[in-house]
């Protein structure tokens, strides 16, 4: 005798089922929060790519006052929140 997944979600219970229905939600919720975190990642390490030369350039030639500037500008810090 096989049993598919069909075939015991149709011997379960409604209380089963509700069960099932809700952690079938709660895996799409978490994945969909993965994805979210995995994409600002990414836009995070590309902001950084793009400030990090420039930043340290000023860095580089003491002139502080363009650093702060810079940083201040920057979306690095605003991406990750």
């Amino acid at each position: 005798m096989q049993l598919s997944l069909l075939d015991i979600y149709n011997q379960m219970g409604n209380f089963a089922k509700g069960i099932v229905f809700v952690l079938a939600l709660m895996s799409i919720w978490s994945l969909s929060i993965a994805i979210k975190k995995w994409w600002d990642l990414r836009q995070a390490q590309g902001e950084t790519r793009k400030f990090a030369p420039e930043f340290s350039q000023f860095l580089e030639e003491d002139n502080l006052a363009e650093a702060v500037t810079r940083s201040r500008t920057s979306r690095v810090c605003w991406v990750a929140l």
